[in-house]
């Protein structure tokens, strides 16, 4: 596929892999393909949408993209939610407002973790509503 933009690099391969390792500090991750046995690539970039970094645990199924003909560089753009794989939370926006669904939601700001379900079961204790 070519959008005819000059410089641009063509997408020659696009896989469904998994993961096998996923660096954290760099934000990169090193992928297999099952039907090419358990070698895994290189570290990728992973994409971050926003800039919000995607975190992946061992097996997570991703689709990465590559450039060139080449398997050397690419690039993760995400997970995917298909194979039995559904996800156990899920962010988005409603009437113009963050939405986070999940069992419970932990935000983390300057090394201080704050469980959203613990502080709203604090405050409803208080009376607050």
């Amino acid at each position: 596929y070519s959008t005819g933009c000059e410089g641009e690099e063509a997408v020659e391969n696009i896989r469904l892999g998994r993961i096998s390792t996923f660096d954290a500090e760099s934000v990169t991750a090193s992928v297999y393909y099952p039907d090419r046995g358990k070698n895994a690539t290189n570290n990728f970039p992973i994409l971050a949408p926003f800039g919000i970094a995607q975190k992946f645990e061992k097996e997570d199924l991703v689709v990465v993209m590559y450039f060139s003909n080449s398997e050397e560089s690419g690039v993760i753009l995400g997970g995917v939610s298909a194979y039995g794989n559904v996800p156990k939370a899920v962010i988005g926006v409603k009437d113009g407002a963050l939405t986070a669904e999940a069992a419970s939601v932990t935000f983390t700001a300057g090394g201080r973790q704050i469980d959203l379900k613990e502080l709203a079961e604090k405050v409803e204790a208080m009376g607050a509503e």
